[in-house]
């Protein structure tokens, strides 16, 4: 974009005269310098932060969690002198549509998520924050707020946040627990918080790391009833071990969905691994659909030129997933493959 300004000013400098006068010279100059000042300024103002700007940053994904209605995902870039801004996206299941993109803090990275009443409670390592979705972000509250408090002069023990009756929890060094409204941190009593299952995010491993095995007594998100065997060329096998005809190079399961009994996995096309296939199979093994990243149109200027997959969530939204591919946040139906819609982050 600089470049592109000075290159233009240098034009208009040939274009008005061959040799210009040195006030001309003068004013060309200082509006280019102008411009280039200005630039990053304007962005700085559309998006609140300068860090705020920009593309996912899809190799530095560190977070992604989902909820009923929401989808929250975390990202980081590194900063001067070994600094991580971490950015948070806030993505509206139903309609894709980004309903918050600004950064949440320096150096710790995100480690849970809860909305409630338009806000978002954001742990960041031990630190908490309170992000409002409509205005500028701000602490929940401080530690020397709640030390000027008269039932806490003598010391605090313990403290923290509930976002679902956004009211701040302090037990003081006598052992007695007050409660405060999150917003004037006036003394009130215990709010019962109602159904917060919409409220709470459930965080989602990486693909890289996520695992499955095929015994049911374990962790519902882990169980998947086939598996793939070998190594660089690997063969599907059927609940019991029964193998198939099916073999996916480079194969890793991302998701089993219970309800459409659909496994998604991932393969290449060759060992080279320069073409990415997403593949989904039923529990006999026959595949139901088979998409390329050129299928799924996630390749732009901005994507790697390496396709990845980042995240896939369980089965959610009427019984379709999310899945982060190639700095794109799809949702889909397992069994038909069908895109409801696709958000470049």
């Amino acid at each position: 974009m600089f470049l592109g300004f000075a290159l233009g000013m240098l034009y208009l400098m040939i274009k008005i005269k061959k040799n210009p006068s040195k006030k001309t010279a003068f004013w060309l100059a200082l509006f280019t310098l102008g411009s280039i000042i200005a630039t990053p300024i304007i962005l700085m103002l559309l998006n609140n932060y300068y860090w705020g700007y920009g593309y996912l940053h899809e190799s530095k994904v560190s977070y992604l969690g989902v909820s009923s209605k929401y989808i929250a995902i975390s990202d980081y870039k590194k900063g001067g002198q070994s600094r991580s801004i971490h950015r948070l996206y806030l993505i509206d299941a139903q309609h894709g549509k980004i309903l918050f993109k600004k950064p949440v803090g320096e150096n710790e990275r995100v480690q849970s998520v809860a909305i409630s009443n338009n806000r978002l409670l954001v742990k960041l390592g031990e630190k908490k924050q309170l992000l409002s979705l409509r205005g500028k972000p701000r602490k929940a509250f401080t530690k020397s707020q709640l030390k000027a408090l008269p039932e806490l002069k003598n010391g605090i023990y313990k403290y923290g946040y509930n976002t679902h009756t956004h009211q701040v929890w302090v037990i003081n060094k006598a052992g007695k627990k007050f409660f405060y409204n999150g917003t004037t941190l006036k003394l009130e009593l215990e709010k019962i918080a109602g159904n917060s299952s919409s409220n709470n995010f459930l965080a989602i491993r990486p693909s890289n790391k996520a695992y499955f095995t095929t015994q049911k007594n374990t962790n519902a998100l882990n169980y998947c009833p086939v598996t793939l065997k070998g190594n660089i060329r690997q063969q599907l096998a059927l609940e019991g071990g029964q193998p198939t005809k099916q073999f996916f190079i480079h194969g890793r399961l991302l998701q089993y969905f219970p309800k459409a009994r659909v496994v998604l996995l991932k393969s290449y096309k060759t060992t080279d691994k320069k073409q990415l296939l997403l593949t989904a199979v039923n529990l006999q093994g026959r595949v139901l659909w088979q998409k390329t990243p050129k299928d799924l149109e996630v390749k732009d200027f901005f994507s790697n030129s390496k396709i990845r997959v980042s995240y896939v969530s369980p089965a959610l939204y009427t019984g379709d997933f999310a899945i982060l591919i190639g700095g794109y946040l799809i949702r889909m139906t397992p069994n038909t493959g069908v895109i409801h819609w696709k958000t470049r982050l």
